[in-house]
C-alpha cells in the first residue's frame, strides 16, 4: 500500500477542482473507514447569512468522492470514481463552519474492491455524511458512488 500525503492529495484536488479552493474545503482527517472535513461559512454563505444549502451540497459530495478517491489511490490505483445519486436533507440553517464526517454504510473490504477492479468490474459504494456538531445534526447526505473499472 502506497502513502498518499493527505496534504498533496487536498492541493491535487484544489487544483483539478478549483471550485473546492474557492469554497475553502478543506480534508481534516482520513483513513479506510471515515472522512472529516471542513469549509468556512464566509464563502459559502447565502442572502439569509447561512451556508448556502447548494454548497453543503456540493461539499458533502467532493467529500465523499475523495473519500474513496484517496483510499484506491492509497492502493495504487487509478480508476474514475463518480457520483451516482444522491439524497440530501437539511435539519435546521448552518450558522457557522460546515463540519463534514463520511462513512460507508456498511464496512468497505478495501482489498475485495481491489480485486474486482483486477477484473474490470464496477463498484458501487453507499456514503452517508453528516455535518454538523456532535449530535447536533445540520445535514445529512446518502449517496451511491460508482467506481469505474478500467477497460
Amino acid at each position: 500500500m502506497l502513502t498518499l500525503c493527505l496534504d498533496a492529495f487536498v492541493e491535487r484536488i484544489h487544483q483539478d477542482i478549483p471550485l473546492t479552493e474557492a469554497m475553502a474545503w478543506q480534508v481534516d482527517e482520513i483513513n479506510s473507514d471515515h472522512l472529516i472535513a471542513s469549509a468556512p461559512l464566509q464563502p459559502n454563505i447565502n442572502d439569509k447569512g447561512t451556508f448556502f444549502g447548494g454548497a453543503s451540497a456540493a461539499l458533502m459530495t467532493i467529500s465523499g468522492w475523495a473519500f474513496i478517491k484517496f483510499n484506491l489511490e492509497q492502493r495504487g490505483l487509478q480508476h474514475d470514481v463518480v457520483i451516482h445519486k444522491s439524497q440530501n436533507g437539511w435539519n435546521r440553517p448552518q450558522t457557522d463552519t460546515l463540519h463534514m464526517v463520511i462513512e460507508s454504510a456498511e464496512p468497505i473490504d478495501w482489498s475485495q474492491v481491489s480485486e474486482k477492479l483486477a477484473q474490470n468490474k464496477n463498484i458501487r459504494i453507499r456514503l452517508l455524511c453528516q455535518s454538523g456538531h456532535g449530535e447536533d445534526v445540520t445535514t445529512r447526505m446518502k449517496a451511491d458512488y460508482a467506481i469505474i473499472g478500467k477497460r
